[in-house]
């Protein structure tokens, strides 16, 4: 899944629009210096330098509102606000911060795993081994699971999957909808993710949980 980081340092993946709106004179727009190998800072509509060219290996919001995905120093993705604050540290994925969905994306703290909104707000405290993305309003959260290569054979496989340990469901004001017990699978033919315990089976169709 993850190729060397260094690889990544010749990307870009422009993220248009991040948190709240500001007037669109008060804008900061990334921009790379041309003196200093093309290093990435942000500049206002003046070109006043607002953070400093070279402060982060990578600026992946082009156009700086208020919050913005770099890559710091220490290879780890974050998240900025306009004091050049850290926020959060965001999930890698895809040589790159963790996709937004929904208007959220994963978290990291203390190698546990939640889920932060684009507007600077934790919506599920990073307290899990992993979580799912949301999808129709719902995220699936893991305990107890292990990072496991796709094809285990393969000494060379680059992708990986999230398996073992209890699953749960949990929607956005942090409610637990199913308890972290049941054993998760999913359907091949229908894409569904399955929560089975001994007595009992769940999935989940268009945000709603279905008993079997």
């Amino acid at each position: 899944m993850k190729k060397a980081l260094f690889i990544i340092s010749t990307l870009l993946v422009p993220i248009s629009y991040i948190g709240a709106q500001t007037q669109d004179s008060d804008i900061w727009v990334m921009k790379s210096d041309p003196v200093n190998n093309g290093t990435p800072g942000y500049v206002d509509l003046n070109d006043n330098v607002k953070i400093p060219f070279g402060k982060y290996r990578i600026c992946f919001t082009d156009t700086f509102r208020t919050y913005a995905f770099v890559l710091h120093d220490n290879l780890k993705f974050v998240f900025i606000d306009r004091n050049d604050s850290i926020l959060f540290e965001v999930y890698p994925f895809d040589n790159g911060p963790d996709y937004i969905a929904e208007g959220t994306f994963r978290i990291i703290k203390n190698n546990k795993v939640g889920i932060a909104d684009t507007l600077g707000n934790t919506i599920i405290p990073p307290v899990y081994d992993f979580v799912y993305p949301f999808q129709d309003g719902l995220a699936v959260a893991n305990i107890g699971g292990e990072k496991v290569p796709v094809e285990p054979e393969n000494k060379h496989c680059e992708y990986f999957t999230w398996s073992g340990g209890k699953w749960g469901v949990l929607d956005k004001n942090n409610d637990v909808l199913l308890d972290i017990k049941y054993d998760l699978k999913f359907d091949e033919i229908t894409s569904n993710k399955i929560f089975s315990s001994e007595n009992e089976s769940y999935f989940i169709k268009d945000g709603v949980i279905i008993r079997n």
